[in-house]
């Protein structure tokens, strides 16, 4: 006959063994759910998602007002892009090419200048070269505006009068440009019949290799994917720290499904991470590009 244990003994036995168990536990559930190193995780992607300003420039020198009189010589758009490409080339300068974006962007200038009377970069109303770029939807790295005002006595002495200013001449010749849009007209400016020439010039942003618009629309969808997974990790973690009793079918079934959108998350950074580095590296070629256009004139 077997000898039977004192009850006390049995007893010991058996918190003994509870203990082990329920420490075991612990260790396995410490081990399975560090939130905060997922967290972490994500901060690190997120902080990543940088996408750098693009490069670009206004220039813009003092508009030159010449005298009012009669102009025996009309100026003519022609004449006008035809003489800047000609002192573009006798200073070894590429030419320019005629751009309709920018013949718009002139034009409504030239307009805005005789209608609202003023003689300036910026309106009255504070709409700029850039601004008027921007509503016409020409995307540009560098864009530069010439003004010139009074009668010049035809396409030549305009020119001439643009070249002997150091901030126009710097306009006509940088080599930085590729495009031009250019008005002339005649009007009423105060009180007076006179003229205007407008030229307007720009390096496209087509000039330089662009970052992937589905590259950063992905990044941004694959950045919402992780907000919102956070969240529900974050609601998930609050539940599983909260429960009455931490075992059980029910509690496994939520430690469960926590683990499984942990893994859903990290695998969702470190795509989130992929895609940021590519990308990043596409802002960094076009901004090299785009500075590698950069030297400006100097400008008086």
């Amino acid at each position: 006959m077997e000898p039977i244990q004192p009850k006390s003994h049995r007893a010991f036995i058996w918190t003994v063994t509870g203990i082990s168990v329920l420490f075991v536990l612990t260790l396995v559930f410490i081990q399975q759910f560090d939130f905060s190193s997922k967290i972490k995780s994500f901060e690190t992607a997120t902080n990543n998602f940088f996408v750098q300003t693009i490069h670009s420039d206004s220039l813009t020198p003092p508009p030159l007002r010449g005298v009012f009189g009669q102009l025996h010589e009309p100026l003519t758009d022609v004449g006008v892009l035809a003489l800047t490409n000609k002192n573009r080339d006798e200073a070894g300068v590429k030419d320019l090419t005629l751009n309709d974006t920018l013949s718009v962007i002139a034009k409504q200038k030239l307009d805005d200048l005789f209608s609202k009377q003023y003689f300036e970069h910026v309106s009255p109303t504070g709409i700029g070269p850039s601004d008027l770029a921007k509503e016409n939807g020409y995307d540009y790295i560098v864009i530069g505006e010439n003004l010139a005002l009074g009668s010049f006595n035809g396409d030549q002495a305009l020119i001439d009068a643009w070249m002997a200013s150091p901030g126009h001449r710097a306009n006509i010749l940088n080599p930085r440009y590729r495009e031009i849009g250019i008005a002339v007209g005649q009007g009423v400016f105060e009180g007076k019949t006179t003229w205007i020439a407008v030229q307007e010039f720009g390096l496209p942003i087509t000039a330089c290799p662009q970052p992937s618009v589905t590259d950063k629309v992905t990044i941004n969808k694959i950045k919402t994917q992780v907000n919102n997974l956070e969240s529900s990790l974050a609601t998930q973690k609050t539940a599983i720290d909260s429960a009455t009793i931490k075992f059980g079918v029910d509690y496994n079934a939520q430690v469960g499904q926590y683990n499984s959108a942990v893994k859903q998350f990290n695998t969702l950074v470190n795509n989130l991470k992929a895609k940021i580095s590519s990308y990043n590296k596409q802002v960094a070629t076009f901004n090299t590009c785009a500075e590698a256009t950069s030297t400006i004139p100097e400008q008086i």
